[in-house]
Formats: structure tokens, C-alpha cells, sequence
């Protein structure tokens, strides 16, 4: 159901699935916001995300989140059950989900999966201090077109 809105502080659902965006500091007006779809888009930082204490539901598939650390803007966001994170660049890398329980305990679901005790525990005894966080296998952002092809001639 689409409605407007007239009070950004109000809204609790939004969907801005396959806009383009990278700039989402706009969020950072809805404090009430619970769930946020920002899959296919062109985000590469969560840093505005940390605005919104109620979010429990964030999915992210398909951006440009190359730096898995992004991840410790979510660390207060103490209603966050639900993250998906797949097709990302960080998410190549072997650790991810591990680091990601690690540091959001929290989550009931990462990506297409539920979280078991297990994994939570696992996860919660790592040390993932100077590991690597910057996925993808790409020296820099530069490098990395989403996983298309060039289709440039020559």
C-alpha cells in the first residue's frame, strides 16, 4: 500500500528498493522507521542507519557496501533482527557471517538464512581484531562493477 507522508518522523516501512541511491542521509529524520528496504541501490555506508533505533528489518542485497566494518553503525540498533547483506562485496568475504554475529548478536536471520544459538556462540568467541573487512577481492571501489561485465569495445 503507498500512502504519503507529510511527517518523515512517522514513517515506519520504506521501501526504496532499485533507486540509484547513495545518499541516504535523509534517514537519519525517521527515528520511527522499522523496516527499510534499500536493496539495488548504490549505498556503500550505513553510517546514517545508526539514526534509527527502531529498525529491526534492513535489506541491503545488491549495493556497494565494499568495507564489512560498515556493519559496527548497526551495533546499537538493539530491535535488529533481520539482515541481508548478500551480493555485496564484504559478503565475499570467508568470515562475513561470522563477523557480522559477531558484532550484531542480535539478528534472527542474516541474508536468506536464520541464525542458530550455535553460530551465535561461535561467532561471539572470535577475535576479529585486524582482519581484513574490505571484501570483493578489488583493490578499490574502482575496480568493482557490480558484477557486470565490461561492455565497453576494445
Amino acid at each position: 500500500m503507498r500512502t504519503k507522508c507529510n511527517r518523515m518522523d512517522l514513517i515506519k516501512n520504506l521501501n526504496l528498493w532499485g533507486n540509484n541511491l547513495q545518499d541516504i542521509s535523509v534517514i537519519q529524520s525517521m527515528p520511527n522507521l522499522e523496516v527499510l528496504s534499500l536493496s539495488v541501490n548504490q549505498v556503500s555506508t550505513l553510517s546514517d542507519l545508526q539514526y534509527c533505533p527502531k529498525l529491526s528489518e534492513l535489506y541491503l542485497r545488491k549495493n556497494d557496501i565494499f568495507d564489512l566494518s560498515e556493519i559496527l553503525n548497526l551495533t546499537n540498533l538493539r530491535a535488529m533482527k533481520v539482515l541481508w547483506l548478500s551480493d555485496n562485496p564484504c559478503a565475499t568475504l570467508p568470515y562475513y557471517r561470522r563477523y557480522v554475529l559477531h558484532h550484531l548478536p542480535g539478528l534472527t536471520k542474516l541474508d536468506s538464512e536464520d541464525v542458530t544459538e550455535d553460530e551465535r556462540r561461535m561467532a561471539s568467541m572470535e577475535n576479529f581484531d585486524g582482519v581484513e573487512t574490505v571484501g570483493g577481492g578489488f583493490d578499490s571501489r574502482a575496480d568493482y562493477n557490480g558484477g557486470m561485465e565490461d561492455e565497453s569495445p576494445g
